[in-house]
Protein backbone atom coordinates (compact mmCIF):
# COMPACT_ATOMS: atom_id res chain seq x y z
CA UNK A 1 0.00 0.00 0.00
CA UNK A 2 3.19 2.47 1.08
CA UNK A 3 4.60 2.20 -2.43
CA UNK A 4 1.09 2.40 -4.11
CA UNK A 5 0.85 5.67 -2.62
CA UNK A 6 4.34 6.91 -3.76
CA UNK A 7 3.66 5.48 -6.97
CA UNK A 8 0.30 7.75 -7.04
CA UNK A 9 2.14 11.09 -6.09
CA UNK A 10 4.84 10.61 -8.98
CA UNK A 11 1.94 10.09 -11.44
CA UNK A 12 1.29 13.60 -10.13
CA UNK A 13 5.04 14.51 -11.29
CA UNK A 14 4.79 12.92 -14.54
CA UNK A 15 2.88 15.12 -16.80
CA UNK A 16 4.92 18.41 -14.98
CA UNK A 17 8.35 16.81 -16.46
CA UNK A 18 6.21 15.58 -20.08
CA UNK A 19 5.32 19.75 -20.58
CA UNK A 20 9.13 20.00 -19.44
CA UNK A 21 10.36 17.81 -21.77
CA UNK A 22 7.78 19.06 -24.42
CA UNK A 23 9.07 22.62 -23.96
CA UNK A 24 12.85 21.46 -25.10
CA UNK A 25 13.70 20.69 -21.48
CA UNK A 26 15.94 17.69 -20.67
CA UNK A 27 14.15 15.35 -18.22
CA UNK A 28 15.68 12.26 -17.13
CA UNK A 29 14.72 9.15 -16.45
CA UNK A 30 16.34 9.67 -12.13
CA UNK A 31 14.13 12.64 -12.38
CA UNK A 32 11.07 10.79 -13.61
CA UNK A 33 11.46 8.22 -10.98
CA UNK A 34 11.49 11.55 -8.49
CA UNK A 35 15.11 10.12 -7.07
CA UNK A 36 16.61 13.19 -7.98
CA UNK A 37 13.88 15.34 -6.46
CA UNK A 38 13.89 13.00 -3.35
CA UNK A 39 18.12 12.90 -3.23
CA UNK A 40 18.09 16.57 -3.16
CA UNK A 41 15.23 17.30 -0.88
CA UNK A 42 16.07 17.62 3.31
CA UNK A 43 15.58 14.29 4.70
CA UNK A 44 14.53 15.47 8.14
CA UNK A 45 11.23 14.80 8.06
CA UNK A 46 11.12 11.34 6.91
CA UNK A 47 13.34 10.69 9.37
CA UNK A 48 11.60 12.66 12.14
CA UNK A 49 8.57 10.65 10.84
CA UNK A 50 9.97 7.15 10.62
CA UNK A 51 11.68 7.82 14.41
CA UNK A 52 8.30 8.59 16.04
CA UNK A 53 6.87 5.74 14.27
CA UNK A 54 9.81 3.52 15.89
CA UNK A 55 9.42 5.06 19.57
CA UNK A 56 5.57 4.52 19.31
CA UNK A 57 6.33 0.66 18.39
CA UNK A 58 9.29 0.42 21.64
CA UNK A 59 6.77 2.29 23.74
CA UNK A 60 3.47 -0.07 22.76
CA UNK A 61 4.28 -2.69 25.57
CA UNK A 62 3.74 -2.08 29.21
CA UNK A 63 4.34 -4.66 32.47
CA UNK A 64 3.61 -4.32 35.66
CA UNK A 65 7.27 -4.58 36.69
CA UNK A 66 7.77 -2.06 34.42
CA UNK A 67 9.43 1.30 35.43
CA UNK A 68 7.36 3.85 33.61
CA UNK A 69 9.01 6.42 31.40
CA UNK A 70 12.27 4.94 30.85
CA UNK A 71 12.24 5.37 27.05
CA UNK A 72 12.35 8.84 25.78
CA UNK A 73 13.19 10.78 22.91
CA UNK A 74 16.67 12.68 23.09
CA UNK A 75 16.13 16.00 23.11
CA UNK A 76 18.54 17.93 20.48
CA UNK A 77 17.14 21.45 20.49
CA UNK A 78 15.40 23.51 18.55
CA UNK A 79 17.53 23.27 15.78
CA UNK A 80 20.30 26.73 16.69
CA UNK A 81 23.78 25.94 16.97
CA UNK A 82 23.31 26.99 21.00
CA UNK A 83 20.74 24.65 21.84
CA UNK A 84 22.51 22.03 20.10
CA UNK A 85 25.69 22.48 22.25
CA UNK A 86 23.30 23.14 25.21
CA UNK A 87 21.84 19.31 24.38
CA UNK A 88 24.87 17.41 23.55
CA UNK A 89 26.27 18.30 27.09
CA UNK A 90 22.67 17.12 28.59
CA UNK A 91 23.72 13.82 27.24
CA UNK A 92 27.10 13.87 27.36
CA UNK A 93 27.13 11.21 30.56
CA UNK A 94 25.53 9.19 28.17
CA UNK A 95 27.43 9.47 25.16
CA UNK A 96 29.61 12.68 24.65
CA UNK A 97 29.40 14.47 21.16
CA UNK A 98 25.71 13.09 19.63
CA UNK A 99 22.15 13.13 21.18
CA UNK A 100 20.98 9.51 20.91
CA UNK A 101 17.48 9.34 18.87
CA UNK A 102 16.18 7.23 21.66
CA UNK A 103 17.47 6.90 25.43
CA UNK A 104 16.01 3.83 27.75
CA UNK A 105 17.42 5.54 30.98
CA UNK A 106 18.94 2.46 33.10
CA UNK A 107 22.12 0.74 34.91
CA UNK A 108 23.45 1.13 32.20
CA UNK A 109 21.34 3.39 29.79
CA UNK A 110 20.83 1.76 26.31
CA UNK A 111 20.81 4.09 23.21
CA UNK A 112 18.72 3.96 19.86
CA UNK A 113 19.70 5.90 16.78
CA UNK A 114 17.20 5.88 14.34
CA UNK A 115 18.23 6.12 10.35
CA UNK A 116 16.49 5.82 7.28
CA UNK A 117 18.58 6.34 3.77
CA UNK A 118 17.90 6.43 0.14
CA UNK A 119 19.63 3.21 -1.63
CA UNK A 120 18.77 5.15 -5.10
CA UNK A 121 22.03 7.03 -5.87
CA UNK A 122 23.08 8.22 -9.06
CA UNK A 123 26.90 7.23 -7.95
CA UNK A 124 28.26 6.27 -5.17
CA UNK A 125 31.45 5.42 -3.00
CA UNK A 126 33.09 1.62 -4.14
CA UNK A 127 33.91 1.27 -1.10
CA UNK A 128 37.85 0.70 -2.51
CA UNK A 129 39.81 2.63 0.18
CA UNK A 130 42.75 4.65 -0.57
CA UNK A 131 46.40 4.65 0.59
CA UNK A 132 46.49 7.44 2.90
CA UNK A 133 43.07 6.26 4.69
CA UNK A 134 43.01 2.69 3.95
CA UNK A 135 39.65 0.63 3.75
CA UNK A 136 36.08 2.58 3.23
CA UNK A 137 32.48 1.70 3.01
CA UNK A 138 30.73 0.99 0.06
CA UNK A 139 27.36 2.45 -1.10
CA UNK A 140 27.58 0.64 -4.70
CA UNK A 141 26.63 -3.01 -3.74
CA UNK A 142 23.15 -2.99 -3.53
CA UNK A 143 22.19 -4.82 -6.60
CA UNK A 144 23.58 -8.48 -5.49
CA UNK A 145 23.34 -7.50 -1.38
CA UNK A 146 20.67 -6.27 0.50
CA UNK A 147 21.08 -3.24 1.77
CA UNK A 148 24.51 -2.90 -0.01
CA UNK A 149 23.80 0.66 -1.04
CA UNK A 150 23.01 1.86 2.88
CA UNK A 151 24.05 -0.44 5.79
CA UNK A 152 27.47 -0.44 5.94
CA UNK A 153 28.03 3.00 5.19
CA UNK A 154 25.45 3.60 7.72
CA UNK A 155 27.59 1.32 10.27
CA UNK A 156 30.54 3.43 10.02
CA UNK A 157 28.78 6.59 10.66
CA UNK A 158 26.99 5.07 13.92
CA UNK A 159 29.86 2.32 15.21
CA UNK A 160 32.77 3.91 13.42
CA UNK A 161 35.26 1.82 12.75
CA UNK A 162 37.91 -0.30 14.46
CA UNK A 163 41.57 -0.77 12.86
CA UNK A 164 42.26 -3.92 11.00
CA UNK A 165 45.21 -4.96 9.27
CA UNK A 166 48.63 -2.49 9.03
CA UNK A 167 48.82 0.87 6.46
CA UNK A 168 52.04 -1.08 4.57
CA UNK A 169 49.06 -3.33 3.59
CA UNK A 170 47.66 -0.65 1.46
CA UNK A 171 43.60 -0.38 1.89
CA UNK A 172 41.41 -3.28 2.76
CA UNK A 173 40.18 -5.63 -0.58
CA UNK A 174 37.30 -6.83 -0.13
CA UNK A 175 37.75 -10.09 -2.42
CA UNK A 176 40.37 -11.46 -0.34
CA UNK A 177 39.78 -9.86 2.75
CA UNK A 178 42.97 -8.65 3.76
CA UNK A 179 44.57 -4.91 3.55
CA UNK A 180 44.57 -1.84 6.41
CA UNK A 181 41.50 0.13 7.40
CA UNK A 182 41.89 2.90 9.34
CA UNK A 183 40.56 3.27 13.02
CA UNK A 184 37.75 6.12 12.96
CA UNK A 185 35.31 7.22 15.62
CA UNK A 186 31.96 7.01 15.14
CA UNK A 187 28.89 8.93 16.51
CA UNK A 188 29.01 6.60 19.26
CA UNK A 189 32.38 5.48 20.18
CA UNK A 190 32.29 7.20 23.50
CA UNK A 191 28.94 5.19 24.13
CA UNK A 192 31.01 2.32 23.33
CA UNK A 193 33.68 2.64 25.52
CA UNK A 194 31.37 3.26 28.44
CA UNK A 195 29.72 0.25 28.22
CA UNK A 196 26.31 1.09 26.80
CA UNK A 197 24.06 -1.19 24.53
CA UNK A 198 23.80 0.54 21.08
CA UNK A 199 20.90 -0.13 18.89
CA UNK A 200 21.03 1.05 14.99
CA UNK A 201 17.34 1.40 14.08
CA UNK A 202 18.20 1.40 10.53
CA UNK A 203 15.79 1.41 7.19
CA UNK A 204 15.99 2.60 3.64
CA UNK A 205 13.74 4.65 2.23
CA UNK A 206 11.26 1.49 0.45
CA UNK A 207 10.60 1.14 4.04
CA UNK A 208 12.78 -2.08 4.33
CA UNK A 209 14.16 -2.66 7.91
CA UNK A 210 17.88 -3.68 8.77
CA UNK A 211 17.91 -7.05 10.44
CA UNK A 212 18.53 -5.52 14.33
CA UNK A 213 14.98 -3.29 13.62
CA UNK A 214 13.39 -5.83 12.09
CA UNK A 215 14.20 -8.35 14.64
CA UNK A 216 13.38 -5.78 17.56
CA UNK A 217 9.96 -5.46 16.02
CA UNK A 218 9.79 -9.57 16.35
CA UNK A 219 11.17 -10.21 19.86
CA UNK A 220 8.38 -7.04 20.91
CA UNK A 221 5.99 -8.82 18.79
CA UNK A 222 6.18 -11.99 21.13
CA UNK A 223 6.72 -10.12 24.18
CA UNK A 224 3.03 -8.62 23.18
CA UNK A 225 1.33 -11.87 23.14
CA UNK A 226 3.02 -13.02 26.90
CA UNK A 227 0.82 -13.11 30.66
CA UNK A 228 0.92 -9.79 32.15
CA UNK A 229 1.99 -7.89 29.07
CA UNK A 230 -0.56 -4.52 27.68
CA UNK A 231 -0.13 -3.73 24.57
CA UNK A 232 -1.59 0.09 23.78
CA UNK A 233 -1.41 -0.26 19.92
CA UNK A 234 -4.90 0.51 18.10
CA UNK A 235 -5.22 -2.01 15.42
CA UNK A 236 -7.18 -1.36 12.77
CA UNK A 237 -11.10 -2.72 12.52
CA UNK A 238 -10.85 -3.13 8.39
CA UNK A 239 -10.25 -6.69 7.44
CA UNK A 240 -7.21 -5.13 5.42
CA UNK A 241 -5.43 -4.00 8.33
CA UNK A 242 -2.50 -5.91 10.34
CA UNK A 243 -3.70 -7.66 13.56
CA UNK A 244 -0.68 -8.48 15.40
CA UNK A 245 2.07 -6.60 16.72
CA UNK A 246 4.96 -6.99 14.06
CA UNK A 247 2.70 -6.22 10.91
CA UNK A 248 1.57 -3.46 12.22
CA UNK A 249 3.95 -1.94 13.19
CA UNK A 250 6.18 -2.59 10.29
CA UNK A 251 3.62 -1.47 8.18
CA UNK A 252 3.54 1.75 10.13
CA UNK A 253 7.23 2.59 9.81
CA UNK A 254 7.26 1.91 6.14
CA UNK A 255 4.07 3.98 5.94
CA UNK A 256 5.58 6.97 7.87
CA UNK A 257 9.18 7.10 5.43
CA UNK A 258 7.05 6.85 2.33
CA UNK A 259 4.73 9.31 2.94
CA UNK A 260 7.20 11.83 4.10
CA UNK A 261 8.86 11.13 0.78
CA UNK A 262 5.40 11.20 -1.50
CA UNK A 263 5.26 15.02 0.53
CA UNK A 264 8.53 16.04 -1.26
CA UNK A 265 6.68 15.16 -4.57
CA UNK A 266 4.01 16.66 -3.84
CA UNK A 267 5.73 19.91 -3.31
CA UNK A 268 8.58 19.29 -6.47
CA UNK A 269 5.37 18.66 -8.61
CA UNK A 270 3.72 21.93 -7.16
CA UNK A 271 7.03 23.88 -7.67
CA UNK A 272 7.29 22.61 -11.04
CA UNK A 273 4.38 23.73 -12.34
CA UNK A 274 3.96 27.03 -10.93
CA UNK A 275 7.42 27.60 -12.83
CA UNK A 276 6.13 26.10 -15.77
CA UNK A 277 2.91 28.75 -15.80
CA UNK A 278 4.83 31.77 -15.26
CA UNK A 279 7.39 30.38 -17.61
CA UNK A 280 10.06 31.00 -15.49
CA UNK A 281 13.87 29.49 -15.67
CA UNK A 282 14.47 26.32 -14.44
CA UNK A 283 14.90 26.49 -10.43
CA UNK A 284 17.93 24.85 -9.11
CA UNK A 285 17.04 21.05 -7.55
CA UNK A 286 17.84 21.96 -4.36
CA UNK A 287 15.39 24.86 -4.02
CA UNK A 288 12.02 22.95 -5.31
Amino acid sequence: MCQRRLSLYLSCLAPVLDEKARRGAHVTQHQRLGDEYLNAANSTNRHNDGLRAAFTALTALSTSTQPPGALKLGDRGDGTRVSKEEARRRYAHINDGHVPDIVRHGTPPSCYEYKCYTPFLPDGALGLGSNGCGGAASTTDGHFIAFGNTEEALRAVVFGQTEHGDASEGPFNRVTGTGWVRQEPGQYTDAISKGHPIVLLGMESTGAMFHPLALLLKLLGRQSTAPGTHDSTTYGDTRASPKTFYRHHSAALSAAVTSADATVLLNVAAALSFELTYALPPLPINSL
